[in-house]
């Protein structure tokens, strides 16, 4: 509650985003509102509901449970309250909490980081931002895993990205929750290919972070031969760099999205829009894609 009296007292248009977003976008306040009394219990929709208060709660893995048992009936389901309900939960395991997000944002607003590292960095790492080698290979199978059918032909996707890319028609709260999720699906693949390739066991996942990693290795990037092909060919059905230009049309659509919902005309008149559009800005290249000679441009700038 401090942090929405913060913003709105400062006139942020952050604040006018939040306000019409509080039973959406941001996750874990996305279920407040709308419970409904259901005569039977055990209907689909009493369920989600019940899902949906283990959410505001934060007992995401009971309400994962919950959730899979009604997805798994039909995983080729379109049912927005579902996969957005199933996408929030795989969310909450992750570390991603409403309130810390805003309350990062609005501390990066008076420091010099663009903020899309360090915002990802703060909210799933502890108080240095440190996060292991296992926890970010965890937090991105979680995000957006592809696997592949035992008989190899059939790829099918899974994670809260995926959940929500299987919503068929999406509004716009929809659009901006994926642009969250790619900033910092796309932040977490930046900070895996660092360990690969330094072969360390964990970083503090800011800007300052990064330079010290490689600092402490007297080196600058890329120190090992094999970067370049443990960013563009594997995992072979789904690279990394497919995956990562996945992430910036879904953060493209998302500025887009939050300019609609908070009414702002630019990215820089949203405290959010404009750590994507930043975050884009460095990251990709003048066609706004990424390539591995950028993202190798983008880390050598942060020594």
């Amino acid at each position: 509650m401090t942090v929405f009296l913060k913003l709105r007292k400062a006139h942020n248009p952050l604040a006018i985003f939040c306000a019409s977003l509080c039973c959406g976008l941001l996750f874990f306040l996305s279920a407040c509102n709308l419970y409904e009394s259901a005569e039977d219990k055990s209907s689909d929709k009493a369920k989600m509901e019940e899902a949906a208060i283990l959410i505001d709660k934060g007992r995401y893995e009971e309400a994962e449970s919950i959730l899979n048992k009604l997805y798994n009936k039909d995983p080729e389901t379109t049912n927005a309250r579902l996969l957005q309900l199933l996408s929030n939960s795989i969310s909450g395991q992750i570390g991603l909490d409403t309130f810390q997000v805003l309350e990062v944002i609005d501390d990066l607003d008076d420091g010099d980081s663009s903020g899309g590292i360090e915002l990802t960095g703060m909210v799933l790492g502890d108080e240095v931002a440190w996060l292991s080698r296992d926890e970010i290979a965890e937090k991105l199978a979680l995000l957006y895993s592809r696997y592949q059918e035992s008989d190899g032909e059939s790829p099918y996707e899974d994670g809260a990205i995926a959940l929500l890319n299987q919503i068929k028609n999406k509004t716009m709260d929809h659009h901006a929750q994926l642009g969250l999720l790619s900033l910092i699906d796309t932040v977490l693949l930046i900070g895996e290919t660092i360990l690969y390739d330094l072969d360390i066991d964990g970083i503090n996942l800011t800007e300052q972070g990064i330079k010290d990693a490689y600092n402490a290795r007297n080196t600058i990037f890329p120190y090992n031969p094999n970067m370049q092909n443990f960013v563009e060919n594997e995992p072979a059905h789904f690279s990394r760099i497919e995956r990562l230009n996945r992430n910036v049309r879904q953060i493209e659509t998302s500025i887009d999205a939050i300019l609609q919902l908070s009414g702002a005309e630019n990215a820089s008149e949203n405290d959010l829009a404009d750590i994507f559009n930043e975050f884009l800005n460095e990251i990709t290249d003048s066609e706004r894609n990424i390539t591995f000679n950028q993202l190798v441009f983008y880390i050598t700038q942060q020594l």
